[in-house]
């Protein structure tokens, strides 16, 4: 059912000193940077009055991304948003799979704004936040 790891996020508690040591020190390459607030990432990760900035990177020879994660608003300072972000093939199916085996999740499946993908995260049974991601067509 998962075809690809698609990223890693991890949260931090300053933003510049992240891409710092990310791009600078360790080469990495900026490819998207992008504010979130409202009813999408509210519901998506279940936390009202969210302000978030993520940021991707990448080296030259993976498609696997590094997500940094930033909380404007609330002030976030544990890694408790750090995720292992997976591709899937059919996430209704493996979200009802998932539900009747217990697994807690943030929100039902989500269609991101601009279309391209449904979205979910849930806890693995050690409490890791995974995001299940299915790219739609």
């Amino acid at each position: 059912m998962i075809k690809n790891i698609r990223h890693v996020g991890i949260v931090v508690t300053n933003l510049e000193i992240a891409l710092n040591f990310y791009v600078k020190i360790l080469g990495l390459k900026e490819v998207v940077k992008k504010d979130l607030k409202g009813s999408y990432i509210e519901n998506l990760l279940n936390i009202k009055d969210i302000q978030l900035t993520y940021v991707k990177l990448k080296t030259k020879n993976t498609k696997a991304l590094i997500e940094l994660w930033y909380f404007k608003q609330p002030k976030i300072v544990t890694n408790s948003n750090s995720h292992i972000s997976l591709t899937v093939d059919n996430l209704d199916k493996l979200y009802k799979k998932l539900k009747s085996n217990n697994i807690k999740f943030l929100s039902e499946p989500i269609i991101d704004p601009e279309g391209k993908n449904k979205l979910c995260f849930c806890f693995d049974t050690e409490g890791n936040l995974l995001e299940l991601v299915e790219e739609l067509k």
